[in-house]
């Protein structure tokens, strides 16, 4: 049994890393004002494409 959250991380990871690789899908799983922060790497993105990449480290 998954929880709603799991749920959407899952889609998540199926939609960016699956063999789908959908980016579509990716996106829209984000609010219109969402930010993904890429923690490894020290970034945020948000907004439309182009992404604007924000350092954060």
């Amino acid at each position: 049994m998954s929880t709603d959250a799991e749920t959407v991380v899952r889609a998540a990871y199926r939609a960016a890393e699956g063999s789908v690789l959908d980016v579509q899908g990716f996106m829209d799983l984000f609010a219109e004002d969402g930010v993904f922060n890429n923690v490894v790497a020290g970034e945020s993105y948000r907004g439309e494409p182009p992404y604007r990449a924000d350092r954060t480290a």
